[in-house]
């Protein structure tokens, strides 16, 4: 019950109590006929009270009570937003936007004919471009997150004509631009190894050159401590210390230090390969060379494999003539030596045209005659 339907029943008990009174006392009622009076008032508004109550609670705004207003039917519609092109924060990489657009016209709005699809797809991709300008395309899935919560609500376009918002929101990225951004992260990281790597090595030469080969005192102490103090191996070493600081400071080795250092003995040449270079081809005098030295022939022996030279070679001559008289030159042969052991004014025989010489004698004595 409100207030003033409790102060109406108050007013009704007052005057039902009066009426009574009065009653009673020009009637000259006994007390029993004043309780039972009693009673029926106090029953009558008790009764009337809980009626009204009850008809209040079953119909709260009783018919009358309320003014009918036209309420005018919300328009709901969708439409679609497929790989719409945003920019990122990088100047040649952009998102690619999926989304459905909802809108409906504002209910405030002109009733005149307009293209509602149009506003709210431009009010849609114009809060997504504000939220991925500044975000890095390698950010894309925690974007995509950022801009669902950003387009989830319903806001008015810029015109004021309808509102929109954007639900199943999906942020992808070109698929060759995702490759050069994972080929661009895979060199980053690169990079930085070999940062690192550099910066290491550099540590190392100056640790070397400006600690241990400073002098040669600092390398000797350096070396004396990485042999567990053998000293020494260190005194044996002094020589090739002096050498190493010297040389990493482009310095001379001092006299001191100078009768330390010992020269190694000059390689012995190796007969056959004196006058060929490491880097010259290959010739038949070096393949000679190597079968003697497969056989275990010495060419330098002359007395013993002269023989054996001049026949390799003339055998060579037939196909080869330069070869054949590189054999003989760097290895010898029978006929150079009868040429150098010839008196001067003696006529060397001359060579048959095939480049075989005059059959030699068992002895060594010189040729047969014919």
């Amino acid at each position: 019950m409100t207030t003033g339907q409790k102060t109406v029943f108050g007013f009704l008990g007052i005057i039902a109590t009066l009426l009574a009174v009065i009653l009673g006392l020009c009637l000259g009622w006994p007390l029993w006929v004043w309780g039972l009076a009693a009673a029926l008032v106090s029953g009558a508004l008790l009764t009337g009270m809980a009626f009204t109550g009850r008809a209040q609670r079953a119909e709260p705004f009783p018919e009358g009570t309320l003014i009918d207003l036209p309420v005018r039917p919300v328009e709901r519609r969708e439409i679609q937003l497929t790989r719409v092109r945003l920019p990122s924060a990088e100047r040649d990489y952009g998102f690619l936007l999926t989304a459905t657009v909802r809108w409906c016209p504002r209910p405030d709005g002109p009733d005149r004919p307009m293209d509602g699809g149009a506003l709210a797809r431009a009010s849609v991709v114009q809060r997504a471009e504000e939220v991925t300008r500044t975000s890095e395309p390698g950010r894309c899935s925690l974007v995509q997150h950022e801009l669902s919560a950003a387009l989830a609500v319903m806001l008015p376009d810029p015109y004021d004509l309808v509102d929109a918002h954007a639900v199943e929101v999906t942020l992808a990225l070109d698929d060759r631009d995702q490759e050069r951004l994972d080929r661009l992260a895979v060199i980053r990281k690169e990079q930085t190894v070999w940062e690192h790597e550099r910066r290491h090595e550099q540590d190392r030469r100056e640790y070397l050159h400006s600690d241990v080969l400073r002098d040669t005192g600092s390398a000797v102490v350096w070396w004396l401590t990485r042999n567990d103090e053998q000293i020494g191996r260190t005194v044996d070493d002094l020589g090739i210390l002096a050498q190493l600081t010297s040389a990493a400071n482009n310095e001379e080795i001092p006299e001191l230090l100078r009768e330390l250092i010992t020269t190694p003995p000059a390689p012995e040449p190796v007969w056959g390969l004196a006058d060929t270079a490491p880097s010259a081809p290959r010739t038949v005098a070096d393949l000679a060379g190597d079968l003697f030295r497969a056989a275990g022939i010495n060419p330098d022996q002359k007395g013993k494999y002269l023989l054996l030279i001049d026949t390799l070679a003339s055998a060579v001559a037939e196909n080869d003539p330069e070869s054949a008289e590189e054999i003989r030159r760097r290895y010898g042969s029978i006929r150079r030596t009868e040429e150098s052991a010839a008196s001067p004014d003696v006529t060397a025989p001359t060579p048959a045209p095939n480049g075989d010489g005059p059959a030699p004698s068992m002895n060594g004595s010189g040729p047969h005659p014919e």
